[in-house]
């Protein structure tokens, strides 16, 4: 980790906590960005990393809904690893562990990891999916643990992680 994560004082943590009870029951709308009226999972990330000050936009590729149900290659990881303020902690099952609050989960449903959760406390996590509405997982719930593929975390650009870490 080169970074401090973005969500390492208890202040973002409970505003983290809180703007995502807001989202709670809005409906999935692809390429949304409307708290109660549509979102999508990635846009969902970007509005609950936004309203706590994170510093960076999130800038999606342009997608479908059914882009990587037959693609072997994820573009969503694509996506992340190539985001400024956005770190890959590792694959899910080794790094679970150390996972922490405002992390982000990726899922693999199809062939390729293109759905995004965000970490709101403990093992909970905030999503939306198509058909669905904004509301919270497990993931000690072997439908999204066996589904899990990587962690990501957001990180404080201005305040460098202390040597040797």
């Amino acid at each position: 980790m080169i970074n401090a994560p973005w969500f390492s004082t208890p202040a973002r943590r409970s505003q983290l906590a809180t703007e995502a009870e807001g989202w709670l029951r809005t409906p999935f709308c692809l390429h949304a960005q409307a708290i109660g009226a549509g979102v999508d999972c990635v846009h969902l990330v970007h509005a609950l990393a936004t309203a706590t000050g994170w510093p960076h936009e999130l800038v999606p590729p342009i997608y479908g809904a059914q882009d990587t149900m037959h693609a072997d290659e994820s573009k969503l990881h694509a996506y992340l690893d190539a985001a400024a303020g956005i770190e890959l902690v590792g694959d899910f099952a080794p790094m679970l562990p150390a996972a922490m609050t405002g992390d982000l989960v990726s899922f693999t449903i199809g062939r390729a990891a293109h759905h995004l959760g965000m970490i709101v406390g403990g093992r909970r996590f905030v999503h939306v999916m198509s058909n669905h509405f904004v509301g919270y997982a497990s993931l000690d719930d072997g439908t999204w643990s066996r589904r899990a593929s990587r962690i990501y975390r957001l990180t404080d650009i201005t305040q460098p992680a202390p040597i040797g870490k």
